[in-house]
């Protein structure tokens, strides 16, 4: 079984939302609540928001110069 990619999932939810899915759970995803320290929770939705990509990473469309 595999999970859904998580790689974009801070370019959709807030850090305060990404906190209550890790700890209710929801959709496919279990709670993680009872298992998962405050300070593992802290990490994980910091880990999370490092694979949202920035403005500066993002790749830049070439633009083509009209004469």
């Amino acid at each position: 079984m595999r999970g859904p990619a998580l790689d974009l999932v801070a370019t959709r939810l807030t850090e305060d939302q990404l906190i209550r899915q890790v700890l209710q759970g929801g959709g496919n995803m279990p709670a993680y609540g009872k298992n998962l320290s405050p300070s593992e929770t802290t990490a994980l939705v910091r880990f999370l928001e490092t694979l949202h990509p920035s403005i500066n990473q993002q790749p830049q469309m070439h633009r083509v110069r009209q004469p």
